[in-house]
């Protein structure tokens, strides 16, 4: 009975607070999409939990969303399919001086770590404003180092193009050339370019088409998606397809596809500059979502992107560890 134990949560579930957290993500000021009530409950299929901080005043210091799975008999805690951060969101302090902006995040970071449940397996990733993991380290946590690439979009579109790498440009060149770009809504044709990505890479879609459609659903009601598909002139083949999300500040490359047979026609290249100019009309920055795969992050750095570091916090019991080594790594 103790073993099974180590399994589940040393300190019980803190009680369902979906409700405040919708309360606060729909009248916050300039909440990022992932952390929008409605992408965490579409992303996680509703099972998804967060913890507060308050002010003495009842007010909304801190909040930290997190996703509740259980797995093989063990409760676990990692990131949802498609997002790029969670992570806990800190009100500004009252103050402009170091020492007391420092204090006021460690004290609503210590007060979410207190409060939420011990996973036998947990992993997150935060946003790249939240620098200090300081808490986290003195509560067990370990970290890792991750990079996103974000293009401020305040230079004009002229000085934009002129900060491609020379190989972007060429493949916007010659991409013109043969296809043109068009918008769509069918999430489902989009699913099949998307796919195609992963076969040729020999690997599964790590999505479902249900999950796909669940997620389209909330983004189309809120007018905050783009999908465009870049098409042959000649034979009417498609021969890439990106999607594009966005909130207040930032838009962001959520998914993309291309035809392993027709990669060398610069189409993704032309996609994604055709997103920037879109996207340049009402936002200020343009992710790339990162990638730590190689040749992903040559490809968006000749973008003109600046690299920009976030954290991958986790933590895990003993147990978790040998069964980790007995049943390969949870991702």
């Amino acid at each position: 009975m103790r073993i099974l134990n180590l399994f589940q949560p040393h300190r019980p579930f803190a009680k369902d607070n979906k409700e405040e957290y919708k309360e606060w993500s729909e009248n916050a000021h300039a909440v990022p999409i992932f952390l929008q009530w409605w992408w965490i409950e579409a992303a996680t299929n509703g099972n998804w939990n967060a913890v507060f901080s308050h002010n003495k005043d009842g007010s909304v210091k801190a909040v930290w969303p997190y996703t509740v799975e259980k797995k093989f008999g063990i409760y676990i805690s990692r990131m949802p399919k498609q997002t790029q951060f969670l992570g806990p969101w800190i009100s500004p302090a009252s103050s402009n001086r170091p020492a007391k902006k420092i204090a006021h995040e460690k004290e609503a970071l210590e007060n979410l770590i207190e409060q939420i449940p011990h996973f036998s397996f947990f992993k997150q990733k935060f946003r790249f404003s939240l620098k200090n993991w300081m808490p986290f380290y003195w509560s067990g946590y370990a970290q890792t180092t991750l990079y996103t690439y974000r293009l401020d979009l305040s230079p004009t579109i002229e000085n934009l193009h002129k900060e491609l790498e020379s190989n972007i440009r060429t493949d916007i060149k010659k991409a013109q050339s043969k296809v043109s770009i068009k918008e769509i809504d069918d999430i489902d044709s989009f699913y099949e370019i998307n796919k195609k990505s992963f076969l040729r890479q020999n690997k599964e879609i790590p999505y479902s088409l249900d999950f796909v459609r669940r997620l389209d659903k909330e983004l189309s009601q809120r007018k905050m998606r783009r999908i465009t598909l870049a098409v042959d002139t000649a034979t009417q083949q498609v021969h890439a397809a990106v999607y594009i999300v966005w909130d207040a500040e930032t838009a962001y490359y959520l998914w993309g596809g291309a035809d392993p047979s027709l990669r060398s026609s610069g189409a993704t290249s032309l996609l994604l500059w055709d997103a920037i100019e879109y996207c340049q009309k009402f936002a200020k920055f343009f992710d790339f979502e990162g990638s730590m795969i190689k040749p992903v992050e040559k490809f968006v750095r000749a973008f003109g992107a600046e690299q920009v570091p976030y954290f991958e916090i986790q933590k895990r019991n003993f147990l978790f560890k040998l069964a980790d080594l007995a049943r390969g790594k949870i991702k």
